[in-house]
Order: structure tokens, then sequence, then C-alpha cells
């Protein structure tokens, strides 16, 4: 992927607790970025994170990910009716689990660029999970 141009890719979704980690196996450096799909900024030499040929990297996301608890420490979502707006519409099972639903989540883009001209890298990118309390 990483070549004299820069070259992106959609990761598709992540929630809180999830990284990226990016690997170079072809042995050239490159700068990688990984941003909101919303913004897919394209990486630069300035403004990209440095990664060593044949090193990995896990990176967290730029940007706010949303939350998926509230301050009671429930998961929600929020109702958008008038006559409701803002209130918490609470999901759990009979014995007051959790029910996880796909919310919360935003997708990312990885955008990819050599660090020297004609040195063209091979980039291999994982979706990892962190540790996560819920």
């Amino acid at each position: 992927m990483g070549d004299d141009a820069a070259h992106g890719v959609e990761l598709g979704k992540l929630v809180r607790g999830h990284a990226v980690r990016v690997s170079e196996f072809a042995g050239n450096d490159i700068f990688i970025k990984v941003t909101s799909i919303d913004a897919q900024t394209a990486v630069t030499a300035t403004n990209g994170m440095y990664l060593k040929g044949g090193t990995t990297i896990t990176v967290v996301p730029e940007g706010d990910r949303p939350a998926i608890t509230g301050d009671d420490g429930k998961f929600f979502i929020v109702q958008d009716t008038a006559a409701n707006a803002g209130d918490k519409i609470l999901n759990e099972d009979d014995s007051g689990g959790a029910i996880i639903i796909n919310a919360a989540e935003e997708a990312y883009f990885l955008s990819a660029i050599n660090e020297t001209a004609g040195s063209d890298a091979g980039v291999h990118v994982e979706i990892v999970a962190l540790g996560n309390p819920i």
C-alpha cells in the first residue's frame, strides 16, 4: 500500500477499547495516519507517524470515540423524540446485565506513504482489542 503517493484504506468501525496494529513488512520506512472516515486525511511527512521498516506500531485513532456507557455505568441509547429528548433507554437482560448492540462505533481510515521516494513499503493492518472494562 505504501508508495510515493499517499494511499488509504477504510478500516471499518471501531469502538472504545479497539486500536489498529500496523506492520511494515517490506523493509522500507513509511509514514502513517489514522483518522475518522469523514476526515480521510492523507498522510504526509509532516502530519503522520513514522514507522521504521520491518516494525509494528499500535495506533489509537485520533479524535473522540463515542462513549458506550453513561455516568451510572450502564449502557444506554439516548432517545431523540421531542417528548423524550435526552432520556436514556436502558438495555438490560433479565439478570440486570447489559445487552451489547451495534452502537457507539465510528469508521476509521488509514493513510500511508513512503518515507523515501522509490522505496515501496508493504503494510499489514489488524484491528486489535485493548483492555476494556465493559
